[in-house]
């Protein structure tokens, strides 16, 4: 028995060895294929006539093409014939060559996701055995050739996202493709073959079309319908205007039907209920007027995702309950009515939907309480931006299931407490902020341990640092800003997950001293601002992007290390602290630094001259987080070292950061002159030098690179000479602030060529990475800083220089202009009579120049007037009385102008006539009054003296004369005295009688 047993153990192992041996043997067969020498040299005259950066086609060398990357052959009867060319996502471009025409077996070629930048070549079609062919996001464009429609072999076609630069000229060459499955036009122009779908009706294999995007005409109706295995279509984005085209309802084994970004005017047809095997429906992003939604809806027992986001219901919530009050209810997995203008409660019917696991009712108008319902499957709620105003019921009595719950931007109340929160054993994400809530757990409460994003700023969990964060071992985001906390930092918060990535605790009253490393953790995102942190700075890892920790108490130096440390960050903003010391050479090493603000600290010495050592690179933003192109262009762009006490000049290297927007250095002690590198910073946005010691001339600001420069200001300081015309040239110039230096000279006529000011103002945000563009201004007798609102503003402030001539009539072309400061200069001539074309202007301040004549009247449309100053020029006549003028009550505005009258002084005017002097002077006179009618006394006394001298000289010399005179006195004497004499007698005698 063991003997027989043994031989039949040899024989069976003898046996398994042969098979493996054979078995082995025809691997090897199959493995070693013989590239046939035609198809090598057509693979080869292809490489040659694309580019190939990436180097991806390097590997075809040798003479083994079977085993070149992208490259598979046949095996059996196609043994050694290529089969197979995928160079899918390689950044190929250039000349695709006919050669490869000598490829007559391939059966599958994908040049997607690449750079060529062509016509699709019109011999692809000789490709007779093909079966898949995706030449999608690859840079074709123009017409796709109609000889395709020979390959009817073909099942996959795929020429989507080269953009609506590739069309098709007619359609009739589809209905060939016999055997086509699956077709993809997505964002292809198909506006010029109108018969589309009756020629795609004819494949009665198509199983999948996706045609969004497509400017694509949809008809109403189809002869017949013969989309038999038709089981998906997307007609999203085609701009249909009409009711869904019927022919759809037809489609009995649709799953997945796709109509969003459309215009359709019934949203839900009755006849909805036709397609029983749909899944999907998606009519987001319509943007029609929908009242109602048919009851037929309930009747879809199969369908797992409704999109409704983007339209205008009409009706409130609890009027849809029809609709989901059948089978659907069980079915329905995703409901998203997202951005529907949908108002009322939160209806009840919502706990039917038992299957129900995403509810998304965000940015709605929805009010009132959460209702306490019981949905067991919900994993996401959905419902921020809305206008619930009450409480919420314990979120685990909703359901134990939920994992993301994003409830911010309510007005939602209450104490929430520890049962809020029970039994949420699988939450992960949690967003609460901007609401009303007060927190309350006892200190040994335990919270979700599965938290991973907490997010409840403006929710007050003070005074006291909230202790049950320590438990939550997985948290990588934490977001409590405004939280009301006024306690110290403990020390476990940077020691209790290793996970922790995200921190904002901005806008508290947190105190104390951070540690002095937190290289241990892998943060990326800090934002302690606007705290009561002391101390230095502490050290942080290299993953450090963005690094806020303005508006504290933070002191000592800035460590030339630390910089060197965070490598890699993107933003780094200390302002408003008591930093002191220099700024570290260290900076200029940040290689993927964008916005760098040291502002409002003590720090000294020169701005380092190092900006040349910076390289380039690129940030992309992928998923909310950032990936570092170190091979493309990007470096600095914003600086703001603006109120601290540097001094020095400004260095040449500087403008080496070609992509610098912002340079803010204003309120420091940097003198010298302008270097001539700023005309390098081409890519200039704003440039604030005000309140230093800058001397010189401006000409070095000129250049005619500045496309994008929208802010100058240079007040305050001690530059001279006169203001380039050039400045007029800067076509995105809306600020211009050169007050309170020693300019001279005319106002440049070319300043009326600012086209940035010749139209009304426009709101957008300049931000980079958060850091908000800024700009302070002198407007309506104040210092205002706008930053957010700093696009609206247009401004001219020259005032306080030695400028001179005429206000140019040019100016009033500048129709958005806001603030027109000229004041203390030696201007002469009239105020423009135009001036009224400026609508927007609110501050207008003119005062202490030489200007004469009248206030125009057309100053009375200025409608948007509201702060004026005329003081002390040479201004006459009546003060307009209308318009905006019956507001100016003060009256020291028109001070110092003499010839002036009517409201608000107390000088009257002469008749009506407005160009006519006042009829009663003021104590003070004008300058030139006072000379004119001095010399006038002056010339009255010098000729009284005159004629009395001459008179008396003549008498004295001429004795004889002398005596006639006098005696001719005394006679006369005698006679007037007889006369009244006798004259009061009979006066006398009259009365008695």
């Amino acid at each position: 028995m063991g003997t027989k047993l043994v031989v039949i153990l040899l024989l069976f192992f003898f046996i398994f060895d042969a098979c493996s041996g054979v078995l082995q043997k025809q691997q090897q067969q199959d493995q070693v294929v013989d590239c046939k020498v035609d198809e090598r040299n057509a693979l080869l005259d292809f490489k040659q006539g694309v580019d190939d950066p990436s180097g991806f086609l390097s590997s075809w060398v040798g003479q083994e093409c079977c085993t070149w990357s992208g490259v598979k052959c046949g095996n059996h009867d196609l043994n050694g014939h290529v089969v197979r060319l995928d160079l899918v996502s390689r950044q190929l471009g250039g000349k695709i060559s006919s050669s490869l025409l000598a490829l007559k077996h391939l059966q599958y070629l994908d040049l997607s996701i690449n750079n060529f930048q062509m016509s699709i070549p019109s011999f692809f079609a000789s490709f007779d055995a093909i079966q898949y062919l995706n030449l999608s996001n690859a840079g074709f464009s123009g017409p796709v050739p109609h000889q395709l429609g020979n390959l009817t072999s073909l099942h996959y076609l795929d020429l989507s996202n080269n953009g609506n630069s590739l069309y098709i000229v007619g359609s009739h060459w589809l209905s060939n493709l016999s055997s086509l499955r699956y077709l993809n036009f997505l964002a292809a122009d198909l506006s010029k073959a109108p018969n589309l779908f009756k020629s795609l009706n004819e494949l009665q294999w198509i199983s999948e079309l996706h045609l969004s995007y497509c400017k694509l005409h949809i008809p109403l109706s189809l002869p017949h319908v013969n989309f038999t295995s038709l089981h998906f279509i997307d007609l999203s984005g085609n701009d249909i205007n009409s009711a869904v085209p019927l022919w759809l309802f037809q489609l009995r084994n649709l799953e997945y039907l796709y109509l969003g970004g459309n215009s359709i005017t019934n949203l839900i047809p009755s006849a909805i209920s036709n397609l029983t095997n749909l899944k999907v429906l998606d009519l987001s992003n319509n943007g029609v007027l929908a009242s109602g939604i048919p009851t037929s809806l309930g009747n879809l027992c199969m369908l797992t995702l409704l999109d409704l986001s983007g339209n205008n219901f009409t009706d409130e919530l609890k009027e849809f309950e029809g609709a989901f009050s059948g089978c659907v209810s069980k079915s329905l997995e995703t409901l998203n009515w997202r951005s529907s203008n949908l108002v009322g409660h939160l209806p009840n019917w919502l706990g039917n939907l038992k299957s129900l696991k995403t509810l998304d009712f965000s940015e709605n108008s929805l009010y009132g309480p959460i209702p306490q319902l019981q949905m067991p499957s919900l994993q996401e709620l959905y419902l921020s931006n809305n206008a619930l105003n009450e409480t919420i019921p314990p979120l685990g009595q909703l359901s134990t299931e939920l994992v993301d719950v994003q409830l911010q931007g309510n007005k939602l109340i209450g104490v929430l407490s520890e049962t809020h929160f029970a039994n949420l054993t699988k939450i992960e994400y949690l967003d609460m902020t901007s609401n009303a809530f007060v927190l309350s757990f006892q200190s040994n409460w335990t919270p979700p341990l599965r938290l991973q994003d907490v997010r409840m700023s403006y929710c007050r969990s003070g005074p006291a640092f909230p202790n049950w964060l320590q438990k939550l071992a997985n948290l990588s985001s934490i977001e409590m800003s405004y939280a009301g906390i006024s306690d110290f930092m403990p020390d476990w918060f940077w020691n209790f997950s290793q996970k922790l990535d995200y921190v904002v605790l901005s806008h508290n009253d947190i105190k104390g001293k951070l540690p002095a490393s937190l290289e241990h953790l892998n943060l990326l995102y800090i934002d302690l601002s606007h705290n009561h942190f002391v101390g230095p700075l502490p050290y942080f890892s290299s993953t450090f992007q963005e690094l806020r920790l303005m508006n504290n108490s933070f002191s000592g130096f800035i460590p030339n290390d630390l910089m060197e440390a965070i490598s890699n960050i993107a933003y780094f903003s200390v302002s408003t602290n008591n930093l002191t010391g220099e700024i570290p050479q260290s900076v200029c090493k940040l290689k993927q630094l964008i916005t760098l603000d040291l502002s409002k600290n003590q720090i000294m010495g020169s701005i380092p001259d190092c900006w040349n050592q910076s390289q380039d690179s690129q940030l992309q933003v992928m998923n909310g987080s950032y990936n570092w192109n170190q091979s493309q262009d990007l470096q600095l762009q914003v600086m703001d070292f603006s109120y601290n006490n540097l001094s020095g000049g400004i260095p040449t290297s500087i403008c080496s950061l070609q992509f610098l927007q912002a340079i803010h250095l204003n309120n420091n002690n940097l003198s010298g002159e302008l270097p001539s590198s700023l005309k390098n910073c081409t890519g200039m946005v704003t440039l604030d030098l005000g309140y230093n010691k800058f001397n010189g001339n401006i000409s070095n600001l000129i250049s005619d690179r500045y496309l994008n420069l929208g802010i100058v200001r240079l007040r305050s300081n001690l530059f001279t000479g006169t203001i380039p015309p050039e400045l007029g040239n800067f076509m995105s110039l809306r600020v211009i602030d050169l007050a309170h230096n020693e300019f001279s000279g005319v106002i440049p006529l070319s300043f009326g060529n600012l086209i940035a000011m010749t139209a009304s103002p426009a709101f957008y945000k300049q931000t980079y990475l958060g850091y908000v563009d800024n700009v302070e201004v002198d407007m309506k007798g104040q210092v205002r800083r706008y930053d957010s609102t700093a696009s609206l503003l247009i401004a001219i402030d020259l005032s306080d220089n030695q400028l001179s001539g005429e206000i140019p009539e040019e100016l009033t072309n500048l129709i958005g202009l806001q603030s027109l400061h000229l004041s203390k200069n030696h201007f002469t001539g009239k105020i423009p009579e135009n001036i009224s074309q400026l609508q927007w202007l609110e501050s207008l301040d003119l005062s202490m120049n030489n200007l004469s004549g009248v206030i125009p009247q057309s100053m009375t449309l200025l409608t948007s007037l509201s702060d004026l100053n005329l003081s002390y020029n040479h201004l006459s006549g009546e003060i307009p009385s209308k318009g905006q003028f019956q507001t100016f009550l003060d009256s020291s505005i028109y001070y110092g102008n003499y010839r002036l009258c009517g409201f608000p002084l107390d000088v009257n005017c002469q008749n009506n006539n407005k160009t006519q002097t006042p009829t009663l002077q003021t104590e003070e006179e004008d300058g030139s009054e006072d000379n004119d009618i001095t010399w006038f006394y002056w010339s009255m006394g010098l000729g009284f003296l005159s004629g009395i001298w001459c008179f008396c000289g003549v008498l004295i010399v001429k004795k004889n004369w002398c005596y006639s005179y006098f005696s001719f006195l005394d006679k006369l004497y005698d006679k007037m005295h007889v006369f009244l004499v006798l004259k009061f007698r009979k006066m006398k005698r009259s009365n008695h009688l």
